[in-house]
């Protein structure tokens, strides 16, 4: 009988054990992982600064020149990608200055979002960080990459909603703007999914460059959180109008 039902004494197998474990990832790409989103963290601490300058009248850049030195700060880094794990120091310099151009052009949306209320930017960061982080363990905890499948999807309906956003600008449907907001809150937090798998597929076939992919990540978090703190700021926006309106 001890036989047939298995030992009493016997260890139980528990799914839980199992959950945090990284098994289906080489060494070669937990470290990579590591590497990446730790550049993504001191990313979000050069970002925070830059806000926070701007926002108190220290440093504010005009939006021509952070667009022209943040355009140009991510075409050096991707023009001088190499497939090797030891970063230049002009690669990590033109980083940091990209995250903190970054960080300054926000400082209007945050502005703008605390004078409305300042609940907004607190709400948009944290759910930001709680779509981010699911969505990235989502995608390494799986086992069947998705990529090839969420390409095609991902590509339409970016030219889809850029097509649709065009026309709006002449149009302007509230309808057609409050749907797309959404619309595009989704993308984006596709998007986190997509290229957390492409970095893994990336690594597996010997990529090393873990800036580039950080750079990837980070773009992707910060649109996710200023859509959604536009999204907030419209919202919040209507209930005082309709208080106003009784």
């Amino acid at each position: 009988m001890e036989n047939l039902f298995g030992n009493k004494n016997s260890r139980r197998y528990m799914p839980s054990a199992n959950i945090w474990s990284t098994s289906t990832l080489s060494n070669i790409q937990q470290s990579h992982l590591l590497k990446m989103y730790t550049t993504i963290l001191i990313g979000t601490i050069i970002t925070t600064l830059g806000a926070v300058i701007y926002i108190n009248r220290l440093l504010q850049i005009p939006t021509l020149v952070g667009l022209i030195t943040g355009f140009g700060c991510m075409f050096y880094i991707i023009r001088s990608s190499s497939n090797t794990v030891i970063i230049s120091f002009w690669r990590v310099l033109a980083f940091l200055i990209f995250c903190f151009t970054l960080g300054n052009s926000l400082g209007p949306l945050i502005i703008y979002g605390n004078f409305i209320n300042p609940i907004i930017i607190p709400t948009a960061l944290i759910t930001t960080l709680i779509l981010f982080v699911s969505l990235s363990c989502s995608a390494i905890y799986t086992k069947k990459r998705l990529t090839l499948y969420m390409s095609a999807l991902i590509l339409s309906a970016s030219a889809y909603l850029g097509f649709i956003s065009f026309f709006n600008f002449f149009f302007r449907s509230k309808f057609v703007d409050i749907t797309l907001s959404y619309a595009f809150i989704l993308l984006y937090s596709l998007y986190v999914f997509y290229d957390t798998q492409i970095t893994l597929e990336c690594v597996a076939y010997g990529e090393k460059d873990f800036l580039l992919h950080a750079i990837q990540l980070y773009l992707d978090g910060i649109n996710l959180f200023a859509k959604i703190a536009t999204v907030l700021i419209k919202k919040h926006q209507e209930e005082k109008e309709n208080k106003r309106k009784r």
